[in-house]
């Protein structure tokens, strides 16, 4: 377990001894992308395992976020493109309400 190092009048500063998680932090993005899909596997069989029903409802969870996420994102880029080509305000067209 890494031990703080303290300073008078400064924050402890946290060190990490070498082994597995000194080594883990200093993977390069490359050998992170190289592990990621056998950690997502270890995490998904654990979840199966552990509750099936769960796992199952967070899947369609993380599913429609998705959609929802690639929705909004669509109709930003429809948003943008309408004031941008157009040079209108976006707010034409709809009905104004009088200030209170």
């Amino acid at each position: 377990m890494a031990h703080p190092t303290t300073v008078p009048g400064a924050a402890p500063v946290m060190h990490l001894k070498p082994g597995r998680h000194f080594a883990a932090a200093t993977l390069t993005p490359r050998q992170i992308a190289r592990r990621l899909p056998q950690a997502l596997r270890q995490a998904v069989r654990l979840g199966w395992r552990t509750d099936r029903p769960v796992l199952l409802r967070l899947l369609t969870a993380q599913v429609t976020a998705a959609l929802l996420t690639a929705v909004a994102l669509a109709a930003t880029v429809g948003v943008l493109a309408t004031v941008f080509t157009n040079r209108t305000d976006i707010t034409t067209g709809y009905a104004r309400r009088p200030c209170r």
